[in-house]
């Protein structure tokens, strides 16, 4: 059984873990064996992502994570355009990525990048599926 631990790359709040501290937790999780290591962070989905602009808002914490540890380490964040996340795998060592609202948007976004019928998700980031009583997209009928 493979086993993920998710892990905030830092609290952003006084008193919560930093960088340092998750950094650390992810080397002790590593050295016992965990088989891999998904980096969020705190609090809710950022809204206003655009494509190539502002996406991939943890990457630069999985990024370094990545360099320290011998697992691989996932990323989510804000991942809107094939060509970013294209970029960051080429580009680091983060090995996988996750998408929630693109896919909530599009539930066929990666068979659609495989085919080359799309670049970028439809996903505006205006969280308010995270409103609706079973998380799905208002712009979807």
């Amino acid at each position: 059984m493979h086993v993920t631990a998710k892990i905030n790359c830092s609290d952003f709040v006084d008193g919560g873990n930093n960088f340092d501290d998750s950094l650390k937790i992810c080397e002790i999780l590593a050295e016992n064996k965990i088989d891999s290591i998904e980096v969020s962070g705190n609090g809710t989905s950022v809204a206003g992502i655009k494509a190539g602009v502002n996406e991939g808002y943890f990457s630069k914490f999985a990024a370094k994570i990545a360099e320290k540890i011998k697992i691989p380490v996932i990323c989510v964040g804000g991942w809107r355009s094939l060509a970013e996340m294209e970029k960051i795998l080429r580009d680091t060592e983060i090995k996988f990525l996750s998408l929630s609202r693109p896919l909530i948007r599009e539930p066929d976004l990666p068979n659609k990048f495989l085919k080359n019928q799309s670049k970028i998700s439809k996903c505006v980031s205006c969280n308010a599926c995270y409103s609706t009583p079973a998380h799905c997209c208002i712009f979807v009928k």
